[in-house]
């Protein structure tokens, strides 16, 4: 577990530990995270050739950062896959979220592709900002992806987030099934549909609100 430590007229260090038990469950959670970064990185690596390709892929507006925005749109634009091989989908606000460690709301390549698994735990673990929401992508956008596109449709209905979450958690588990989605709809007398068509349900289930979101 990193430890920073100041000792007089020496710069602050960081120092490690054994984690005790709660940080262990930290830790979990951290390792949860990485893994999901890292199953992200190489579907990127997969689909577009190498990290410099990806970056100039998506940074639309050349700055050297990519934007929520740009990897919103960009994915879309570049038809990249919503979920890899094995079919588990990608939470592209969860992932961006867990790598924007330093809360600037951008993400440089090395953020993105290139940083080390051992420094990005670490990055995660002491991250300055515990109550940094969530990014948001604009609203003038209507995504492709599969996701966004239900959050959007339901941010439209119940006014954010959260309020929906709540209205769709019928048992309040915290997980939305399938049966409680289209219960929740039916209730409101609304159909999955927004300006591209119908919203498939399954993709969207237990996926309305990321851990960040949560947090948020």
């Amino acid at each position: 577990w990193p430890v920073r430590r100041a000792r007089k007229g020496m710069p602050v260090a960081t120092e490690r530990r054994a984690p005790n038990a709660s940080e262990r469950l930290v830790l979990k959670e951290v390792f949860l995270q990485v893994g999901l970064v890292e199953r992200f990185r190489a579907h990127l690596q997969s689909h577009f050739g190498g990290a410099q390709q990806c970056m100039e892929a998506l940074d639309a507006n050349e700055d050297g950062d990519i934007s929520f925005d740009e990897l919103l749109q960009g994915c879309d634009a570049h038809a990249v896959k919503e979920c890899d091989a094995t079919g588990r989908y990608f939470d592209l606000r969860r992932i961006f979220y867990v790598l924007d460690t330093d809360g600037s709301g951008a993400l440089s390549m090395d953020e993105l592709m290139l940083r080390s698994r051992d420094e990005l735990i670490e990055k995660i673990i002491s991250r300055p900002n515990l109550t940094q929401k969530a990014p948001q992508p604009s609203k003038d956008y209507v995504p492709i992806n599969t996701l966004e596109r239900f959050r959007r449709l339901c941010e439209r209905i119940w006014g954010d987030l959260s309020m929906a979450y709540k209205a769709l958690d019928i048992n309040a588990n915290g997980d939305l099934s399938l049966g409680e989605i289209l219960a929740g709809f039916d209730r409101k007398l609304v159909n999955l549909l927004d300006e591209r068509g119908t919203i498939d349900a399954k993709t969207s289930r237990g996926r309305a609100r990321s851990r960040s979101q949560r947090r948020a």
